[in-house]
């Protein structure tokens, strides 16, 4: 795989770790493999201090673990670590969904059916990385209209788990039908004003694919 320089409105710091955290959670890097900086800058094309401080991050985030001897390395626990924030995930989208039921205005319910029409458009056309995109707008759109600050606040610390390997779990055969269908159902719910079953569907549909992202690519 070739691997071009980090780029974007982002910090370079920000986007490196992203960068290094899909690779790890896609299995691009196993459990316990070293990683070394200088092999790490050459392969993003950054200099060693935004390295280091993506090791830091991820070291916080439980995916990686160092020592002043051994350096750094992928964690062992890394697919509990996955599992486990996908429970974790699903429990404040579940929370984020109900609260938008319960507060969504008409114009709300409107603008979040033209996302999944836009979604459903692009896996029906196949653009994946549209699709992709759309997808995770819409579980955005979705936390604003919770309104609930402190929860969109820990729903931002769990989603780069979620966006680390949403495109990759799309690839799975039949997976961005099925995904779909599970947007359809919670839009559904939301549409209806149904708090608790919108709380349902969505904590359903997050912990299945939490499930296949657990399973990462070895």
């Amino acid at each position: 795989m070739e691997h071009q320089g980090i780029q974007g409105y982002r910090s370079v710091r920000a986007l490196t770790c992203d960068a290094l955290r899909r690779a790890i959670i896609v299995g691009e890097y196993q459990p316990g493999e070293r990683l070394k900086e200088q092999d790490l800058a050459a392969r993003f094309g950054v200099s060693a201090t935004p390295i280091k401080q993506a090791l830091q991050q991820l070291a916080s985030e439980g995916l990686v673990e160092s020592s002043p001897r051994r350096g750094s390395w992928v964690s062992e626990k890394i697919d509990s670590t996955i599992a486990e924030t996908g429970l974790l995930r699903s429990a404040l989208e579940g929370l984020a969904a109900h609260l938008a039921a319960r507060k969504a205005t008409a114009d709300d319910k409107r603008r979040l059916a033209e996302q999944l029409a836009l979604m459903r458009e692009l896996t029906e056309s196949g653009d994946l990385a549209g699709a992709t995109e759309a997808n995770t707008r819409f579980h955005e759109m979705i936390h604003e209209l919770s309104a609930n600050y402190p929860l969109q606040q820990m729903l931002s610390v769990v989603k780069s788990f979620a966006e680390a390997t949403r495109e990759k779990t799309l690839l799975r055969p039949n997976e961005a039908q099925i995904g779909l269908e599970e947007h359809e159902g919670v839009l559904e719910a939301i549409e209806e004003g149904d708090p608790a079953l919108s709380r349902e569907r969505m904590e359903r549909h997050v912990i299945r694919s939490a499930q296949l992202e657990a399973h990462r690519t070895k």
